[in-house]
């Protein structure tokens, strides 16, 4: 994309710096927009879903250490440590979901900036 071929403004619409939160947030300024990279949001979210196979080689990891401690360990301890170790598997997989969601929105963030910074391009382009 090429360089505006205006100079930011940075007064808002009341005056002020544009830049004041309203009911949708903090303002985006014409500049931060030109300047956002929608690929690096999209990496990012990726980069999240990413961890979703560390995740599950971490708990089948976890789950062959069970196994073999459930053969050489019996009694009381033995038990509490297989419960504990049964939860923390539990909550290491429980976390695959929000890996994936994390994904999703900055996936379609990603698209919202292109398509916001495709209607920047247009309007810089017939000023």
């Amino acid at each position: 994309m090429t360089a505006p071929t205006r100079l930011p403004r940075d007064a808002g619409p009341a005056g002020g710096t544009g830049h004041a939160a309203g009911p949708s947030g903090p303002a985006v300024g014409y500049a931060q927009l030109w300047a956002a990279d929608p690929g690096a949001w999209q990496a990012a979210g990726s980069a999240w879903t990413g961890l979703n196979a560390l995740v599950e080689r971490r708990a089948g990891e976890l789950s062959s250490n069970v196994r073999a401690l459930r053969v050489a360990w019996s009694g009381r301890a033995a038990t509490a440590a297989d419960g504990r170790l049964a939860g923390l598997h539990g909550e290491l997989t429980s976390i695959a979901p929000a890996l994936i969601e994390a994904d999703q929105v900055l996936a379609e963030f990603a698209g919202r900036l292109t398509a916001a910074k495709g209607r920047l391009s247009a309007a810089v382009a017939l000023a």
